[in-house]
């Protein structure tokens, strides 16, 4: 568990591990493993990105697709209770974590797109295919790296540098190191608010 403020990027707290007493590797920051539906805001942050397209109510397809693989087989999604609407809402589907309107949104975006996004968060090429799947949580990434991901969208698309140090101070008082928080800006702030929104 990773505890972070969002303005400041301070780490305020880091769990590495549920046996706190065992003594292992930091999961929180050395075990790479799947996201999962952590990646389906950057979905919606890609699409909300162009306002010209999507908004809130713009309606997504949710019916049921199959995607042919280079193996011959074909890839299948399901929404976890297996209903599908037909179509839903933007705001509706992220906010129930549609699986299939998703998948049909990142195929509108365009698979590239949306690995762009994830690139602006400094996620390597070799950690992205250039597949559906990612739009539902195929990519695998340390803890700190989603929560570097999260931090960006909370603070409306301002990138702050992520720290567990504030300042160093020496046995007189005096200041010998002082991290002060320094943001660039990554993201549209408003495609951040509404992803924020409806997470």
């Amino acid at each position: 568990m990773i505890v972070v403020d969002r303005s400041t990027g301070e780490i305020r707290a880091l769990i590495g591990s549920a046996k706190t007493k065992f003594n292992s590797d930091n999961r929180s920051l050395k075990v790479c493993r799947s996201i999962d539906s952590l990646s389906k805001p950057v979905t919606y942050l890609t699409a909300l990105s162009q306002p010209n397209q999507y908004y809130l109510n713009t309606w997504i397809s949710d019916e049921p697709i199959s995607t042919k693989l280079n193996n011959g087989k074909y890839w299948i999604t399901q929404n976890n209770n297996y209903h599908f609407s037909g179509k839903a809402v933007l705001l509706d589907s992220s906010m129930q974590l549609i699986n299939i309107s998703t998948v049909n949104l990142s195929m509108k975006i365009g698979i590239k797109k949306l690995v762009n996004i994830w690139k602006h968060f400094d996620i390597y090429k070799n950690q992205l295919a250039l597949f559906l799947s990612i739009s539902l949580g195929d990519i695998n990434l340390i803890q700190i790296k989603t929560v570097e991901v999260f931090q960006t969208i909370a603070s409306s698309g301002y990138k702050t540098l992520l720290k567990s140090v504030r300042s160093m101070v020496s046995n007189k008082g005096k200041i010998l190191h002082q991290n002060v928080p320094q943001s660039q800006y990554l993201e549209s702030l408003k495609a951040s608010y509404f992803t924020l929104y409806v997470m």
